[in-house]
């Protein structure tokens, strides 16, 4: 009964951990809360070409608003989408959105419910494609990249404001590629046994091996990535049962591979049951799985004498011992295991029993808070109770003191000259329009800014005729600038402006709180324009439509007239002798803006007028 307690207990050990090793585990999800978070996985796709595959099993008969069924993937509804939905019974949805924030979708309809479905996206920089049980099943043309590095890897839900789409069914072998793969390795992926873990461009894994399938799985509270770049965090969860838990693998894919060492005290019946060994030894056994996906185990088996032992063990409350004893109280205690072969194992227990604990948080959410257990959803603000177990059992009661925010809708009217660039800093805007932007506060709640937008342009168009420069746009403020210092022309301030001088000249306009400078214009003077005075006229009716009057201060002896089209073009000329005023007929002219041009008395002056 004394010679070696440690044989029996770890003879009791290995023959419950090894009737739980017989198949690998997948994930159930409960479709109501069950969720798996990877905090900042887009850093391993940023700005490259992506993959993403997973074996899915999908239980929900009827999805649909608000209860989509989310798979895997990114969403940030704004610059990084790239996911698996389970849309309707039968159609699923793939998207990806670009950090430029434009979507591109495919919706396939032939997912098969309850039975396992294998799925691929890939996107290569020019095309989407969504692959199913190995082959290529829709593309669609997209461009742009995900540039974003915080995102999270959804596994088991999609988030989606604050409504989250949770997954309802199974899902394994959930990987993340930062290649495009190929329609071979694609092909070659589905039919194969499990992951290759060394496979190229395979950043992150999750086999979901982690617990006993079925069994208590409570004290794991993260998914291990097998390349060890980004483990899941787990939440929601029952983590025991046969559902919301690791759970037997129904699609019988992957191949396993065991090395055990094993204690036995008397005859050892290897994993398969098709052997029974006596002695010591290496020993080779193989569980037949369907696919010809087998699991194997290498056994270094010790057949060894009764055993003792001595554990260390910290539990809440109370402990129950192998032997089924029970105890309430710390101290070193002795336990005795019977085993089937006659010998017993002698446990030397130091047990160490913790109580429960109390701690106050506080929290603050926009719309809903789900409680650090999972278990309650709360949508306004107070003071609220949650209990979380941890590893050894005992039970950490938490007072929450919860502030929930809510989220804004609100609309300004604003203007800008050219261009606009919205509050959130995401977008520019250069026509005017109706817009939305959306600002994230400090507690997360989103504030929805529907924007009333006009932009203001500054026509900053000339027109030049000979020695004058005429600005198309009437009603504003004028500066004339002299372009070979940028210095201003003193006293030129109106629309239109006659160099003196020979030189190149510019206007800076003023309207609406918008400031724009014309291009530069060269003028050369010579001749008549060498004049520094300006014939004055009147021109009655302005607008005109047939006929008007061309008055002047005095009787001219002689005047030339000519009018010109908005490019300074001569399209007409006359003279007239002896007159103070004259009739002018326009009725023949196309309707549009025109300029009129006098010459007398050694003197030139110009008017626009409009033909209606």
């Amino acid at each position: 009964m004394n010679k070696t307690i440690s044989t029996l207990i770890l003879i009791w050990l290995s023959c419950f951990l090894t009737s739980q090793m017989l198949s690998q585990a997948v994930m159930d999800f409960d479709g109501i809360n069950d969720n798996i978070t990877v905090p900042n996985a887009s850093s391993f796709i940023a700005n490259s070409q992506l993959s993403i595959s997973a074996w899915v099993y999908p239980t929900n008969p009827n999805p649909g608003w608000p209860d989509f069924d989310g798979i895997v993937g990114f969403r940030n509804d704004v610059s990084a989408d790239f996911y698996l939905l389970h849309l309707s019974s039968t159609s699923i949805e793939a998207r990806f959105r670009n950090s430029l924030g434009t979507n591109y979708d495919i919706v396939y309809n032939g997912i098969n419910l309850n039975a396992w479905n294998h799925f691929v996206l890939t996107y290569d920089n020019s095309t989407l494609t969504l692959y199913h049980d190995g082959t290529s099943v829709m593309t669609t043309a997209a461009s742009g990249s995900i540039t974003s590095t915080t995102s999270a890897l959804n596994i088991g839900f999609i988030p989606f404001q604050n409504n989250p789409f949770y997954f309802d069914g199974q899902l394994d072998d959930v990987a993340l590629w930062d290649a495009s793969l190929s329609s071979a390795q694609v092909t070659s992926l589905y039919s194969s046994c499990g992951l290759d873990t060394a496979a190229s461009n395979l950043v992150l894994a999750y086999e979901f091996n982690d617990g006993v399938p079925g069994g208590n799985n409570a004290g794991i509270g993260s998914i291990i990535d097998s390349k060890s770049n980004a483990n899941g965090v787990l939440s929601g969860f029952a983590l025991t049962g046969t559902s919301s838990n690791f759970v037997g693998d129904s699609k019988a894919l992957s191949t396993s591979f065991f090395s055990l060492t094993e204690l036995s005290c008397g005859p050892y019946t290897s994993p398969s049951g098709t052997s029974v060994w006596t002695t010591s030894g290496i020993y080779s056994d193989t569980i037949f799985a369907t696919a010809g996906c087998d699991s194997v185990y290498t056994i270094d088996l010790t057949v060894a004498a009764p055993s003792t032992d001595s554990l260390t063990i910290d539990e809440c409350e109370f402990y129950i011992s192998p032997a089924g004893n029970t105890w309430t109280v710390s101290g070193v205690y002795a336990d005795t295991i019977p085993n089937a072969t006659g010998c017993d194992s002698i446990i030397s227990i130091d047990l160490r029993i913790e109580n429960n604990s109390t701690a106050s948080i506080e929290a603050s959410a926009c719309e809903s808070y789900t409680s650090p257990s999972g278990e309650f959803v709360w949508t306004t603000s107070g003071v609220y109770e949650d209990t979380i177990s941890n590893m050894a059992g005992c039970d950490s009661i938490l007072l929450i003191d919860l502030t929930i925010g809510e989220l804004s809708v609100s609309t300004v009217t604003d203007s800008a000259c050219g261009s606009y660039t919205s509050p959130s800093g995401n977008y520019e805007w250069s026509v005017s329009g109706m817009y939305a932007d959306t600002l994230a506060s400090v507690a997360g709640c989103d504030s929805i800014l529907s924007i009333d937008l006009t932009i203001l342009n500054i026509d900053s168009s000339v027109t030049q005729i000979q020695s004058e420069l005429i600005a198309h746009l009437s009603g504003a403020s004028y500066q004339w600038i002299d372009c070979a210092n940028g210095e201003a022309v003193a006293g030129a301030t109106d629309q239109s402006f006659i160099a003196m001088t020979n030189g190149s000249y510019a206007v800076v306009i003023s309207d609406n709180g918008c400031v724009d400078t014309s291009a530069c214009f060269d003028v050369i003077i010579s001749g008549l324009f060498d004049s520094k005075e300006r014939l004055s006229f009147q021109l009655l009716p302005n607008p005109v439509e047939e006929m008007a009057i061309l008055s002047f201060s005095k009787l001219l002896p002689s005047c030339e007239i000519r009018i010109l089209n908005p490019l300074g073009q001569e399209i007409e000329r006359r003279r007239v002798l002896n007159r103070q005023s004259i009739e002018l007929d326009v009725s023949h002219l196309d309707q549009g803006m025109y300029f009129l041009q006098l010459i007398a008395d050694e003197k030139i002056g110009l008017q626009k007028f409009l033909k209606i």
